[in-house]
């Protein structure tokens, strides 16, 4: 396939594009990423609040 200098400009700026693109996905899957932790370690705390409780119950 003969690749002129024109398509190699178009080429680029669909591959820089597709970075950009790629770049704000892969902020907001950190984003998500942070959110599902922050999510993990609240269910977390309230288990050992949870245990304590019970803990506490049985003394």
């Amino acid at each position: 396939m003969e690749i002129k200098g024109n398509d190699m400009s178009w080429s680029f700026l669909i591959h820089s594009s597709d970075a950009r693109v790629a770049g704000l996905q892969e902020s907001e899957v950190e984003e998500e990423l942070r959110d599902e932790l922050r999510e993990q370690q609240r269910q977390i705390e309230d288990m050992k609040i949870t245990c304590q409780i019970q803990l506490e119950q049985k003394e």
